[in-house]
């Protein structure tokens, strides 16, 4: 699946959001469906489309370890990345991204919410873990593991605030960031522009 390809079948779920599932001349919706998980699915075919045939890619797997507790402290960790992509030969998540459509209701929040998952990534990585996708086995995840947070739009955040974002991202070492569009889908008629660069950056972190 080529950038375009992938930013066509994007902008086809926000029109098809846009519409009630059931057509009628009297049925009007003021707010689209919402496409994230949709968006999950599209992005892990282009990822699909750029690895080896020897992994697997996972959308919103519930993995749990069971040797760290949650936040209550009574039930095993769940970590739940939005696409990860894991080895079954080796049983080991090698990749994981986050998948946004813009930051416009985390504009204020995301940075914070980048640094959390940082510290998540460095107490589960030594970590075993089991997941029903891959029959329930233990698990591990790779050394030095890194998150990959994918903005399809650059959109519904101010420029100071996306700024912020951008620098945060600079600096850390786990954490990288990728927005790949400039402009907004679902007002296409204002136009938008796809981020070659970060499109090219994205492919290499895949392919890696």
């Amino acid at each position: 699946m080529s950038p375009q390809n992938f930013i066509f079948q994007i902008r086809k779920a926000y029109i098809k959001a846009g519409r009630p599932v059931i057509k009628s001349v009297r049925i009007k919706r003021g707010t689209n469906h919402t496409i994230s998980s949709i968006a999950e699915d599209i992005f892990a075919k282009y990822v699909e489309d750029k690895i080896s045939k020897t992994r697997e890619v996972w959308v919103d797997p519930q993995i749990t370890v069971k040797s760290l507790k949650n936040g209550s402290g009574k039930r095993a960790l769940l970590f739940r990345p939005d696409v990860c992509v894991y080895n079954p030969k080796e049983r080991v998540i090698e990749k994981i991204f986050d998948l946004k459509m813009d930051l416009g209701y985390k504009r204020k929040e995301f940075v914070k919410q980048a640094r959390k998952n940082a510290v998540l990534l460095n107490r589960i990585t030594q970590r075993k873990a089991k997941c029903k996708l891959n029959g329930g086995y233990d698990l591990t995840f790779l050394p030095g593991l890194e998150c990959n947070f994918i903005v399809i739009s650059d959109r519904n955040i101010s420029k100071s605030d996306y700024k912020k974002v951008e620098s945060y991202f600079r600096k850390t070492k786990r954490e990288k960031l990728f927005t790949l569009i400039k402009g907004h889908l679902n007002h296409i008629e204002k136009g938008f522009e796809i981020r070659k660069n970060d499109f090219k950056r994205l492919d290499y972190e895949i392919e890696e």
